[in-house]
Formats: structure tokens, sequence, C-alpha cells
């Protein structure tokens, strides 16, 4: 889903333009494939309470742009945390099976060695990027899943971001 248009070197912060919708509409897909994402995950456990939010979209007007995020992050219990790593490769093989492109999948460059999935699903619209923070105590999975940019309707605003 990398945007043309973009400057920024992340692959995961470029989104393209997907045309008009109506801001709560995408907040629902946000939602639905955020829960996929989680109905995926074979290990239960605390996850955050958070919602998607609208974020502005590089050099569009931020009054009629938008794109949704939502980061939540996956706290198991104790006795499951150290399966957190074969989740990652479950997801990595579940998500390509359902349609989504791997763009990358490995260690980061951080002191902790980090693993991540970054993954793009062209024809819904989204991208997800997952990261096991192993050495985080207690260790955990943070998701973020981020729409395309969109425009919302002739005569509406964005939400306050």
């Amino acid at each position: 889903m990398a945007d043309q248009n973009s400057s920024d070197s992340k692959s995961s912060e470029r989104v393209p333009f997907a045309g008009t919708r109506a801001q709560n509409d995408v907040e629902e897909r946000t939602k639905k494939v955020s829960s996929e994402i989680l109905d995926l995950i074979p290990v239960k456990g605390k996850t955050t309470d958070t919602g998607p939010r609208a974020t502005p979209c590089e050099n569009r007007d931020r009054e009629r742009h938008f794109r949704m995020t939502h980061t939540w992050s996956l706290t198991p219990p104790e006795q499951d945390r150290p399966q957190l790593k074969e989740v990652m490769a479950h997801l990595k093989r579940t998500l390509s099976k359902d349609g989504w492109e791997i763009r990358s999948y490995g260690r980061d460059s951080s002191p902790n060695q980090n693993l991540g999935l970054v993954a793009d699903h062209d024809g819904r619209g989204f991208s997800v990027n997952v990261v096991h923070y192993a050495k985080d105590d207690p260790p955990k999975l943070t998701v973020r899943v981020i729409s395309a940019c969109y425009r919302v309707p002739k005569g509406e605003k964005v939400s306050p971001y």
C-alpha cells in the first residue's frame, strides 16, 4: 500500500488515497480488520482498550482527508508469553493465506531486536504492523492497523484528530 506521492521512507507509514467515504464507515471497517487480526492470534490475554482514531494523510487537506489508525497491544498470561514468537510466525503464514502481502518480517535494529511484521492488503485498503516486544516486562504484541487515505463526502469535515 505504498503511496507513491509520499516522501516518508517508512513503508508502513505510507498509505494510498482510496476515494471518498464517510469517516464513521472507515472507523467501523478499521475495527473489523483489527478484530480479525486479534482472532488470528491463538494466544489470548489482556488487550488495551483503545479504538480507531482519525489521523492526517500526508500532503493532503487535513479538514477533508483522513486515515484511520488503530493501535492496541496484547499481553498474555505469564504461562503463554513464551508462545509469542511462534504467534508471529503463525500470523505471517495466516495473513499470507488471507490475501495479505507480507512486506517485511524480521528483527528491528533496536537494542532489543524486536520481531516485527508489516503486511498490506491492497484490496481492502489496509496495512498492519505487528511487533513482538519480547524483552518488555511483561512481553507483549503491539498491533497497528492503518487504513488507506480517504476524503470525507462533500460538505463534511474530518472529526478532530
